[in-house]
């Protein structure tokens, strides 16, 4: 695999990633513009929506990479199912992280339920 491969790899891995991209810019937006209205929750959503527009770019370029880095170097490293499961997990995690930040988010600076009337 060439370089230019890797390139091509990894833009067309962050294209796939627009529409995710484009919904998590938006949000961070708005949490932005409303960001007096709930500045706690405001920075619970900008952690979320910051982390899913990381994880945009960070994941189709370290694939491409991994895919590169294992085509280049064939002996001395473990499995590429090992390799690939492993960071697999670590995506999962961090959009679990990202999800986790927005419900937060949603709860963060209101004020606690009083107790219902009976």
């Amino acid at each position: 695999m060439n370089d230019s491969k890797f390139l091509i790899e990894a833009l067309q891995g962050i294209a796939w990633q627009l529409p995710v991209f484009v919904a998590a810019l938006v949000g961070a937006l708005i949490t932005m513009n409303r960001w007096k209205d709930a500045p706690s929750a405001g920075v619970w959503s900008l952690l979320g929506f910051g982390l899913a527009i990381f994880l945009c770019f960070a994941v189709p370029v370290t694939q491409a990479g991994l895919r590169y880095w294992l085509t280049q170097n064939s002996t001395g490293h473990p499995s590429p199912m090992v390799i690939f499961g492993s960071v697999t997990v670590l995506w999962s995690l961090l959009r679990a992280a990202s999800y986790i930040c927005l419900i937060v988010a949603i709860y963060a600076g209101r004020p606690q339920a009083s107790e219902p009337l009976r």
